[in-house]
């Protein structure tokens, strides 16, 4: 699998995770399989609804590793962009 599959699926368990609270993001695995995720980065995560933007948020500083990075910016993105409501399930889907 080549990371950009994993940074777009890490994004979508990130937000997937508050829909089904007994789905759990295995970090260290992912820390060993792919080392990039455990270095210092920043990134921006958008969603994208029907080809609208649907949230966006990110980070312009690298302060915490590319795994907490997207965890956070996507959760963000889909719950926590003033622009818009909270991402629903039905969206979600």
């Amino acid at each position: 699998m080549k990371v950009e599959d994993i940074l777009l699926e890490l994004a979508r368990n990130s937000i997937l995770n508050e829909f089904t609270q007994s789905f759990k993001i295995d970090k260290e695995s992912l820390k060993k399989e792919f080392p990039l995720l455990n270095e210092q980065r920043a990134c921006f995560v958008t969603l994208n609804l029907d080809g609208n933007l649907r949230g966006c948020i990110g980070s312009l500083v690298a302060h915490r590793t590319l795994l907490e990075d997207i965890i956070s910016n996507a959760y963000s993105c889909a719950f926590s962009d003033l622009r818009f409501p909270r991402l629903s399930y039905e969206e979600f889907k």
